[in-house]
Parts: structure tokens; sequence; C-alpha cells
């Protein structure tokens, strides 16, 4: 499903059933109207074949949430936000693929809307 909002870009909506209660440690817990919700925002850098990786780059891996893959002809860096939670067996999740600063609450406000819909 699409979401679109004036003076916002459009973000959409994925539904899953639940497979499994195995969740990444490393989001960001809320809990909105009694639901828990995980919001997640990954870094993504795409490089070059020939692009060796930086220490800050290392680092970065490790801490998390920070990926790099190899293919393109030019450096190319993008956040991607992710809000997810589960309601009666289904697994809803918003993602934005292009994310900026207050994303994660937009999501999160998004969440909230459909949350009290549902309920």
């Amino acid at each position: 499903m699409d979401y679109s909002k004036p003076g916002s870009p459009d973000r959409y909506l994925d539904l899953n059933p639940v497979l499994s209660a195995d969740q990444p440690e490393s989001f960001e817990l809320r809990t909105i109207d009694g639901v828990s919700v995980r919001l997640n925002l990954d870094h993504y850098k795409v490089v070059p074949e020939e692009y060796q990786k930086t220490e800050e780059d290392l680092a970065r891996e490790t801490e998390g949430h920070y990926y790099i893959s190899y293919g393109s002809e030019s450096i190319i860096e993008y956040d991607i936000a992710f809000v997810s939670y589960e309601i009666d067996g289904v697994e809803y999740m918003l993602s934005d693929m292009t994310a900026a600063d207050g994303t994660l609450d937009e999501l999160a406000q998004m969440a909230a809307e459909l949350i009290a819909m549902v309920k």
C-alpha cells in the first residue's frame, strides 16, 4: 500500500504473516497504543569494485546499521528507515528508501495512525 500525505514523500506499507519471534537486537523500541514498534535506520554505501574500505568504514560496520555494497561506478550513500510492528499475527512494515532527519519520527507517527485504525 502506498501512503501519501501532503508535504511528505510517498511511503510504502508492507503486510506479512509473522513467521518467527526472532528479531534483531539493534533497533529502537517504542510502545504506541500498547503495541511494540521497532524502528531502524540503516546507512548504505555503494562503491566501485576497486574501492578499499577505510578505517572509518570498518569502524562503522562494526557499530552496525552501516553496509557497503560493491558494483557502482561512483560512491553513492543513502539511508533507509524501517518501522515494523505486529498485530494479531500480521507484521506491518513501513519503510522510506530516502530517509532524512526526522524520518523515523514521521514513520512512527504513520504507524500510530495505522495502529489506531486497526484497533
